[in-house]
């Protein structure tokens, strides 16, 4: 605007043209501010790994695999995705992870060989939706929270407070279904949570679909700053 009143005094634009060229720049404007709306609270994430593995049967004591050689691979992950929090209760997020979908690949990994495959000859090697899924809160107040989340979802279970352990699922497989999942604090030194999930294992249209559903309740008790007690049951079908 202000380059426009300065050619509009030294006279080289009219009032006509001042105004036409200010309207077409202010819808540009408005323009840029939508799209920079729609991604506003949009939060992307992604890691990238890569590991070399070693496999020596000959010096193991037990001798390993029966006949099995010495070997190696390099070895790598790729993880990119988002998380767009559509209001104060709604998140959607989804992933994307390098991998081999179905029965050719790890279930439980992301992770991908350097010249995996029957007949690999460098050929591109496959990405896919690792994570996609809503997340909808129906409380989410300092003392008590629940929430619903659905899709293909991170686990929600826990295996044990401290490392991510788990005792029953990996902690890269990502099931397929719903859960509920809520926590209460009646007071400061108590804290009690629970989820209830159900996923489909697998999709047969011969049979009924096989299903896992889980529940798992637990809580906590800060005696003091330096120690807390916690119990926790899981139920799993």
């Amino acid at each position: 605007e202000e380059v426009l009143n300065i050619l509009h005094k030294e006279g080289t634009i009219d009032s006509a043209t001042r105004e036409r060229l200010l309207a077409k720049q202010m819808a540009a404007d408005k323009k840029q501010a939508d799209v920079a709306t729609g991604f506003a609270g949009l939060e992307w994430f992604g890691d990238l790994r890569r590991r070399y593995e070693a496999f020596r049967f000959s010096s193991d004591e037990l001798k390993g695999q029966v006949g099995a050689n010495d070997r190696s691979r390099e070895r790598f992950r790729a993880r990119f995705g988002f998380k767009k929090k559509v209001n104060d209760r709604v998140t959607l997020g989804i992933r994307l992870a390098s991998g081999n979908s179905g029965t050719a690949g790890d279930l439980r990994s992301s992770n991908v060989s350097f010249g995996e495959g029957d007949n690999d000859r460098f050929s591109p090697d496959g990405i896919f939706f690792d994570q996609a899924w809503i997340d909808v809160k129906a409380s989410d107040s300092d003392t008590f929270k629940l929430g619903f989340t659905a899709g293909k979802v991170p686990n929600p279970y826990v295996g044990k407070v401290g490392i991510n352990d788990l005792l029953l699922f990996d902690g890269d497989l990502n099931p397929e279904g719903a859960y509920l999942s809520t926590s209460f604090r009646p007071s400061e030194p108590i804290s009690l949570y629970g989820t209830l999930g159900a996923f489909i294992i697998d999709e047969d249209t011969n049979t009924k679909d096989p299903k896992l559903v889980g529940l798992q309740l637990g809580g906590t008790v800060a005696a003091n700053v330096n120690l807390s007690l916690g119990l926790r049951g899981s139920l799993y079908e």
